[in-house]
């Protein structure tokens, strides 16, 4: 294990670390959605970001980032690649598996004294069915809020993936400063 490694150099003065969604990567690759609709998945992906904030809280971490959920059964090979064949479950079913997710791990981070940051989907017009988003939750200002808004926590916030928002304002036609000024009293960190 490098921990003790990572330990040594926060507690030395030398690093500062973030812990970021998917880290340390698992052995047997998985898809972290905190939205998934299965059973399994979404225990797994809680239980993933609890031992990320115990991580969060040996590094001195202020913070742990999580990405905002799928409206999919998503597969590792499935990111990055097109999306637009897949079948999206409900994005409000989703929505509120990702908003319950929240709470419990933001109420454990609590324990911890960390706050947890939701990072901005990312979505390119190659992923539209019949022309909309059915795929993917957090792209837009209002969808982020909303959920933040729902999730009722001291302890959260924003991660603002400044690329995923370029092709998101691009792809949904919206403007860059509207959702920066909107998004503004919640964002925590820059990406």
């Amino acid at each position: 294990s490098i921990l003790p490694d990572l330990i040594y150099f926060v507690d030395s003065g030398q690093f500062k670390f973030l812990v970021h969604n998917y880290f340390p990567p698992p052995e047997v690759p998985f898809v972290l959605n905190l939205a998934s609709v299965d059973s399994s998945m979404i225990e797994r992906s809680r239980i993933f970001c609890k031992d990320a904030i115990r991580l969060c809280a040996k590094l001195k971490s202020p913070y742990y980032s999580v990405h905002a959920g799928y409206c999919f059964n998503a597969l590792v090979e499935h990111l990055g690649n097109d999306l637009s064949g897949l079948k999206p479950v409900q994005m409000e079913e989703a929505e509120a598996i990702f908003i319950e997710s929240m709470k419990i791990i933001a109420d454990y981070a609590k324990l911890y004294n960390i706050t947890v940051l939701i990072e901005n989907n990312v979505l390119s017009s190659n992923n539209f069915i019949e022309g909309e988003n059915k795929l993917l939750l957090g792209v837009t200002a209002d969808d982020l809020i909303h959920i933040l808004h729902r999730v009722e926590r001291e302890n959260i916030g924003l991660l603002l993936d400044v690329c995923h928002l370029y092709v998101s304002s691009k792809s949904l036609e919206f403007s860059i400063e509207k959702f920066i000024d909107a998004c503004k009293p919640f964002i925590k960190c820059i990406h």
